[in-house]
Order: C-alpha cells, then structure tokens, then sequence
C-alpha cells in the first residue's frame, strides 16, 4: 500500500480513515472437496467419490482513494432461471 492507513486517536475520538494512492490485496483459495456414500439405515460405508480440487485468485486494487477495480480467475455462476 502506498499512502496512509487508517487510524484511531488515543486520547480523543478522533479517526482518520484509509487514504490509498495505491492498494493491492490479494486472497488465494484452495479446495478439495469428496462425498462418503453410506447407507442410512445401518450407517454402512458404501463408496468415496473421487476428489475434486479447485483454487481461485482474487486481487482487489485502489488507486487514488476512491478508483476500485477487481481481477479474478473465478467463473461466473450459471444464471438461474425462474419457471
């Protein structure tokens, strides 16, 4: 980040917020994901699917405190449709 962050006074109620002439933040996710299949009756163990892995990045910037944009590699959710 290249400006200020924000702060809180001690000793009067007195706060200043962020003011960035340039902000970058950037957040990862990972995730892998499986079923276990079993019978509800008995609880028998019935099968595992096989796993599936997925990651995500996402990066936030702010430029000259106000200008926002965002860069992901997410995809869209399919729209859903009302009948």
């Amino acid at each position: 980040m290249l400006g200020l962050p924000a702060t809180q006074a001690t000793l009067f109620p007195i706060a200043t917020p962020e003011l960035a002439l340039y902000k970058r933040v950037q957040t990862e996710g990972y995730v892998r994901l499986y079923f276990d299949i079993s019978e509800r009756e008995s609880g028998r163990f019935i099968r595992s699917t096989e796993p599936q892995v997925g990651s995500v990045t996402e990066t936030l910037y702010t430029v000259f405190f106000f200008i926002n944009w965002r860069k992901t590699d997410m995809e869209s959710p399919p729209p859903i449709y009302n009948n």
